[in-house]
């Protein structure tokens, strides 16, 4: 989890996360992972985009705002189960739990991620 309205970037969060995984347990930092990007309330859908197409670009994926089979709304990012690079996250998506924003679709998308 990724919070979209901290002081930091979500690249920023991104890197000392990992770095802080990795100290913890060096198997645990090796394992799939998605990424969701909590509080995206707090802006509106443009600002949000704006910050969600930034971070993709630095760790190099595309986003996509096209309808999945997820449901996501906002930019986003994820793979095709059937062709899972489990060194990537499996998706980098934004989330409100106080609106509900693409909550149902992180629980679909992470049931497939954990199936596989």
């Amino acid at each position: 989890m990724l919070d979209i309205a901290n002081y930091r970037t979500l690249n920023e969060q991104y890197e000392i996360l990992k770095k802080e995984l990795k100290n913890f347990s060096n198997e645990l930092s090796k394992r799939s992972f998605a990424i969701a990007l909590s509080r995206v309330d707090t802006m509106t859908k443009d600002e949000a985009n704006k910050k969600i197409s930034e971070f993709l670009k630095k760790i190099k994926l595309n986003a996509t705002s096209k309808l999945d089979k997820y449901g996501f709304e906002y930019l986003f990012y994820t793979q095709d189960i059937y062709e899972y690079d489990k060194t990537l996250p499996f998706f980098v998506a934004p989330i409100s739990s106080v609106t509900g924003i693409n909550i149902k679709a992180l629980t679909f998308a992470l049931s497939d991620g954990i199936v596989h």
